[in-house]
Order: C-alpha cells, then structure tokens, then sequence
C-alpha cells in the first residue's frame, strides 16, 4: 500500500470508533502514524493491512518496545467488517509474530466504552492490570 493507501485505510478504521473517539480529531492521521513510528526502524515496522479477499478492511500496528516486550499500538476495522468475529483470528497472527520475534508479554490500553474489544480481550486471556484516567483539554473545549 502506499503511504496514502494506508493513511485512507487508518482513517477509515476511525469511522463510528468506540477507541476513544474524542483523540480523533486532536492530530492529523499522518502526525499519529509518525508518533507511532517513533523509535522504530522504518524499514522493519511490524504494521499490517488486513484484507479479507482482495479488500482492505482494517489495520494492526505493533511496536517493539524491548528484547521481551510489545505493544499493540493500534488494531481497528472498518465499520463494515466489525462485528464478524475477526479479532480472535488477529490476535492468533499476533501470538504467532510474537514467538517469532521472541516476545513474551504485550501491553496495550482499551477505552473503557470500547465493550467489544474488551471482550474480545477477555476471551483470548488477557486481564487487566492498571486502570488509567486521561484527561484532555484544548482551547475549543473552552479550557
């Protein structure tokens, strides 16, 4: 995909999202995947299309953070293929890039509204261990 395929895709992703809406229009897409890539090689980043047939309907981003360690950065699909049941089947491609790439323990953070992407966690086995209350503020919030 081109850089702008992929920015489309990601922002498609963004659509009617329950992960923590209100960040989507705080910075351009292109800001947040230059954050993303922070500290990463840029020729090997662990980022994937992901395509049902020849259709691309969603994204994962992963990020090394150490020798042991991982981060889901960022998973999302388009509206239309929520709801199908395919997250089990990505978090199954993540656990296999994980022992290829020697990684034992992944971290990533869930809006508390996102019920469907909790769930989805709970079941594959995760639980988790810190909660986190973030705040915003910005001049059109009256702040």
């Amino acid at each position: 995909m081109t850089r702008q395929q992929w920015r489309q895709l990601v922002e498609e992703t963004y659509i009617d999202t329950l992960d923590v809406p209100i960040l989507n229009c705080i910075r351009s897409t292109e800001q947040t995947l230059r954050g993303y890539a922070v500290g990463q090689s840029e020729d090997c980043l662990p980022w994937w299309s992901i395509h049902l047939e020849d259709f691309a309907i969603g994204c994962l981003i992963l990020t090394r953070l150490s020798e042991s360690d991982c981060e889901l950065t960022y998973l999302g699909l388009i509206p239309e293929a929520r709801g199908h049941r395919l997250g089990p089947e990505i978090l199954d491609y993540v656990s296999d890039w994980m022992m290829e790439e020697g990684k034992s323990r992944i971290f990533f953070a869930v809006d508390e509204k996102n019920t469907p992407a909790l769930q989805l966690y709970r079941n594959f086995g995760f639980e988790p261990f810190k909660t986190v209350e973030a705040w915003i503020i910005s001049p059109s919030s009256g702040g």
